[in-house]
């Protein structure tokens, strides 16, 4: 297990929406469900993206051709959020939530240097992720996918290189402004034709977006694993840590891996208390960063 300040991995949350190309368009309405069916690029392979990353393509196919993959495909539920979780904590980044998902990957493939996919949106009901994505696309929106996952990085120059299969947690649906001027005004008039040919003005409130906090709100996220992380999702996880501090007034903050056995230990003053925690607790973090 890493020492608690060196880093065992990233989270990747690409904000590359480069392509947006929707094709094979099919409306459905299946058994009172309404929702839409499209072929799309998910990924780049084998080449530099706009985010100076470089994902090598066989270490992609082997991430999304793992048993776990194939099981979320196999049962429609390799599912992806409307735009990733930025600014959450690590435990979260690393899962799909059910209430933010707004489509599902129900096919992949490799076709030269790109990922293709078959995308199909969700009927989730009026005002939520899935609906809203279904009628932008209806009302001729190019929607956009961005990678999510736990990686190695290989740095050389400034470009990272993904050359070892990354754990694959989401193709998200991202909708990220690429220049200044996609962000609307506090006020701005429009001109509308009425049904008589006559032309009205009216003035219009958008949501005003600090062009200052661009790169702060929609620049892609890289962000360090390190051995305290997974130290503190013990931390807050495990009952076991929990009662041990509370029945011996001990700072749970002091808490380290001991081993690879997923216990920890805490210091109290010159004493070390080793805690062995839960074992689907440590079966689920060695599973979220298996090879790391």
């Amino acid at each position: 297990m890493a020492a608690l300040e060196e880093a065992v991995g990233y989270v990747l949350m690409e904000n590359d929406n480069t392509f947006k190309e929707v094709s094979d368009l099919q409306p459905m309405n299946d058994n009172g469900l309404t929702y839409v069916r499209f072929n799309t690029i998910l990924q780049s392979l084998d080449c530099t993206n706009r985010n100076k990353r470089y994902y090598k393509a066989d270490a992609m196919v082997k991430s999304l051709s793992t048993p776990i993959i194939q099981e979320l495909i196999r049962n429609n539920k390799f599912k992806g959020e409307a735009g990733h979780p930025v600014g959450q904590p690590i435990q979260r980044i690393s899962v799909v939530m059910p209430p933010c998902t707004c489509h599902r990957v129900i096919k992949w493939w490799v076709d030269g240097n790109l990922i293709r996919g078959t995308v199909e949106t969700l009927d989730d009901g009026p005002g939520c992720p899935g609906t809203k994505l279904t009628r932008a696309i209806l009302q001729n929106e190019n929607p956009s996918f961005s990678y999510r996952g736990l990686a190695n990085i290989t740095k050389k120059g400034n470009i990272s290189y993904i050359l070892a299969p990354p754990i694959t947690v989401a193709y998200d649906e991202v909708n990220t402004p690429s220049h200044l001027e996609a962000y609307g005004d506090a006020e701005k008039t429009i001109v509308s034709q009425s049904y008589t040919g006559q032309s009205s003005q009216a003035s219009v409130t958008t949501k005003f977006v600090n062009p200052a906090m661009e790169s702060a709100m929609f620049s892609d996220q890289t962000i360090a694993v390190y051995g305290r992380d997974i130290a503190e999702m013990f931390r807050k996880g495990s009952d076991n840590v929990k009662s041990v501090c509370e029945a011996f007034d001990i700072d749970p903050t002091n808490i380290s891996m001991y081993g690879k056995t997923g216990n920890v230990e805490i210091k109290n003053g010159s004493d070390r208390i080793i805690v062995s925690t839960e074992r689907k607790l440590a079966r689920q973090i060695a599973n979220m960063w298996r090879g790391m």
